[in-house]
Order: structure tokens, then C-alpha cells, then sequence
């Protein structure tokens, strides 16, 4: 809501004294002021009304500048003009600032599907991300932009400009290539970060951030429970070359393993054990096998007839 003083500070009388302003939906009123003598100041005659626009909130701020008009008859009876811009004080001519707050917000939720991984998920299989990014604030976001820390995930889509209240849950997508530490952990937790750029009042860049979340509400990372199908399997072989013929007590049969992991899981200290009484097992523990790594070396046993 905007008043104006206006007041007469010359030495002669003003006529038809009318206020104009350029500020595009600024509803002024009032009348031309039919007569004001000089050191008249008028308070009362002229108001305004203006609606902020979405512009303004992203400006931070309103500015504008009203004219006055006054007229007047010159020694030669002709009719004069004498205008002057609106100021902060009658001494001079600074437009009018109003500052509109700002409360940039913005909010990210992140989903993943595991559409794409196989019964007993294998290194490299991918998982799909989606985001929906919302402007909760009320100023004008952009660029929109959505960045994730979490090594190897590929983004797309963006930039994009968000609107207050105005809601995004197409452009942004991401995919992530398991490894088999993913697949070891048996999940793989992340969070996004969706960030929004704008202007302050002063035209400075400023941004406003917010990590990924299940909701809108919340920043909840995002988790994705990976399958884990562990196997293992052992194949024992006896070797009786240094048999006697015929054989003898206490020939030495030699037993060899063939460890292999047939899982999707990294195994850690593997061992073997034989009930047979007499049986001499040596080496290991196998400190780790991949998937579908195979140890043939580690372990051995005699055993005497």
C-alpha cells in the first residue's frame, strides 16, 4: 500500500496537481489536487495498491518511482508544467524500495527399482533411480540441479527451472552399476542432493540445497536390498601313487581340494575339516574367494592305511 506527501515548494500556485506511476498494476487513486498554494502539502489525496507478481519475490524486492505534476501560468500567461520524480524524503529523488522475504525451500525424493537384477544379482547388473524435486519455497529455482556423491552412478536430465509449488518427477534419472562390494554388503544406501539457484535482493547468487529423502518431508537415504545367494563347493581327490604293490600298512594315501565359491558373495576364511581319524589336513584358513574363483593349493592331507 503506497501514501504520497506532496508538497508545493516553490514560490507560486499550483493547478491540476496529478500523481503518475509506471509500476505495471499499481491501482492509484485519487484526484488531480485542483489547487495547492506554496508550502500546501498534501498527505491524503493520493493512495496506491499493488499486488506483488512472482517476479517481485524473485527480485526480493519492489521498486518504483511516481511523478507529480503540477501547473502553473508564466509572465507571459502562458501555462507551465513543473513535475518532480518521488523520493524517500522531500530532499530528494531515490525510488521507493520495498523488500518482499524470501524463503527459498526445495525437496528431493529419490526411489530405486531393482527391476533390472537378476534372481542372484551379478557384478554390473544395474539399478534404476528416479527423483521428484519440488520447489517448496516461494521463489523462482534456477537451475535446478540434482548431484549424487555415491562412485559410478551416471545422472540425466537437467537443468530445469521449478516455480514455487511446481513439482518435477520426469526429467531426472540415474543408473548405478553393481560392484561386489554392493553385492557383499548385501545393499546399497545413498542419498542425492537436489540443488536450487536464485538471486537475493542485492542480485547476489544464492542457492538452497536438500538431501534426497523416501518423502518429501524426510532425508531418509535410499536404500536398495541386493540378493545374497552364497555357495561353496568342495571336491576331494585322493592320489595313491606311493602305494606298495601289494599295498602295505602305512602307505600314504594324499587327499587334494578343489575349493570353489559358486555364490554371488565374497567367502572369508574358508576352512575344510575331515572326520577321519588318522587324516593330516594342512594349510589355510583361504582368507577370501571372489565368486567364481576356484583354490586348488591351499589345502592338502596325507593319511596312512
Amino acid at each position: 500500500a503506497y501514501s504520497f506527501e506532496i508538497e508545493n515548494t516553490g514560490n507560486t500556485t499550483l493547478s491540476n496537481v496529478t500523481i503518475t506511476d509506471p509500476l505495471t498494476g499499481l491501482i492509484l487513486n485519487g484526484v488531480p489536487i485542483p489547487t495547492m498554494a506554496p508550502g500546501d502539502v498534501n498527505t491524503v489525496t493520493y493512495t496506491g495498491l499493488y499486488e506483488i507478481v512472482q517476479q517481485d519475490i524473485d527480485n526480493g524486492k519492489v521498486v518504483n518511482q511516481a511523478t507529480v505534476e503540477g501547473t502553473y501560468t508564466d509572465q507571459n500567461g502562458s501555462s507551465q508544467t513543473v513535475p518532480d520524480l518521488s523520493g524517500t524524503t522531500a530532499g530528494n529523488n531515490t525510488p521507493t524500495e520495498t523488500l518482499v522475504p524470501q524463503s527459498p525451500e526445495i525437496a528431493l525424493v529419490k526411489t530405486v527399482s531393482i527391476a533390472n537384477l537378476s534372481a542372484v544379482p551379478q557384478v554390473g547388473e544395474e539399478l534404476v533411480y528416479s527423483f521428484t524435486v519440488e520447489n517448496t519455497g516461494n521463489v523462482t529455482l534456477n537451475p535446478v540441479t540434482i548431484v549424487d556423491t555415491l562412485p559410478g552412478i551416471v545422472i540425466s536430465g537437467g537443468p530445469i527451472t521449478l516455480a514455487p509449488g511446481a513439482s518435477d518427477s520426469t526429467t531426472f534419472t540415474a543408473t548405478y552399476a553393481l560392484t561386489q562390494a554392493d553385492i557383499d554388503a548385501g545393499r546399497v544406501t545413498n542419498q542425492a542432493e537436489a540443488v536450487g539457484g536464485y538471486s537475493d535482493a542485492n542480485g547476489t547468487p544464492q542457492d538452497v540445497r536438500d538431501d534426497s529423502g523416501a518423502s518429501l518431508s524426510d532425508d531418509i537415504p535410499t536404500e536398495a536390498s541386493i540378493t545374497q545367494v552364497p555357495g561353496v563347493d568342495l571336491v576331494k581327490t585322493a592320489d595313491t601313487s606311493a602305494f606298495s604293490t601289494p599295498p602295505q600298512p602305512g602307505d600314504i594315501v594324499t587327499y587334494n581340494f578343489r575349493v570353489e565359491n559358486t555364490g554371488n558373495v565374497t567367502l572369508n576364511t574358508l576352512t575344510i575339516t575331515d572326520p577321519m581319524p588318522g587324516l593330516n589336513i594342512t594349510g589355510g584358513p583361504i582368507s577370501s574367494l571372489a565368486p567364481g574363483a576356484v583354490d586348488n593349493t591351499t589345502y592338502s592331507a596325507t593319511y596312512a592305511i
